[in-house]
């Protein structure tokens, strides 16, 4: 029974039509100092859901959905702890683009998507 639960799993995966959200990273850089390993952020767009994943982090992360007349539609602020993941219902907004932008420590990550309810 677990194996066909397992395996309806990564068939739901499989033919999911998600879209990645490209980010591009704007940072303050520091010159000297200790050298750290940079966060990974990755978010994903997937039947209206965002999932934001960040690795090598720990700390505060504030996420912004905005639209094109810049109306912040959706505040999320949370703590990650190395791995975690953050989701983010984007269903009850409207059809149109948008901004993300995720911003931990010094560095804010800013990506585009576009919602489409009737797909």
């Amino acid at each position: 029974m677990k194996k066909i639960i397992i395996m309806l799993m990564v068939a739901l995966f499989a033919v999911s039509d998600g879209m990645a959200i490209d980010l591009k990273k704007n940072s303050t850089i520091q010159k000297g100092g200790t050298r750290t390993v940079s966060p990974s952020v990755v978010a994903d767009l997937d039947n209206g859901i965002i999932t934001v994943t960040i690795d090598n982090y720990y700390g505060n992360v504030l996420v912004d959905i905005v639209d094109n007349n810049g109306t912040n539609v959706i505040h999320e602020e949370s703590v990650a702890f190395d791995q975690t993941t953050f989701v983010i219902d984007t269903t009850t907004i409207d059809d149109g683009n948008y901004f993300i932008y995720i911003k931990i420590n010094d560095c804010l990550y800013i990506g585009s998507f576009e919602i489409s309810h009737n797909q």
